[in-house]
């Protein structure tokens, strides 16, 4: 069987290939968002999302009402649906560096 992804899937799998290349996750994640966010066309501010989706821990990421608060919506605000897909694809991206680096972590403490 053949898998499909799409093209946001595949550029996310290329991100986390170079994040566990070059120890630097943060950084491309954060490229990776602020390029989703202007090929969507998502009318918000980047940084502060960015900081946002780094302080709030992946589980919470879930809750919309927690993305609200700290995005200064009231209850009443609907968030995008595109907004929605690229936080739940960078909290994929999230889970999966915290993986990659705690198996790095035991591959190097079992070699050692």
């Amino acid at each position: 069987p053949t898998i499909t992804c799409s093209k946001e899937e595949r550029e996310l799998q290329r991100v986390l290939e170079l994040s566990m290349k070059e120890q630097e996750p943060s950084s491309h994640a954060s490229a990776w968002l602020q390029t989703r966010l202007r090929t969507l066309k998502l009318d918000v501010d980047a940084g502060v999302l960015t900081q946002v989706l780094h302080e709030v821990h992946p589980d919470e990421l879930e809750n919309e009402e927690v993305l609200k608060m700290w995005l200064g919506l009231s209850e009443e605000d609907v968030l995008p649906e595109d907004l929605r897909n690229v936080v739940a694809s960078f909290r994929q991206l999230r889970l999966l560096e915290q993986y990659a680096n705690a198996a790095d972590k035991r591959a190097s403490s079992s070699s050692s």
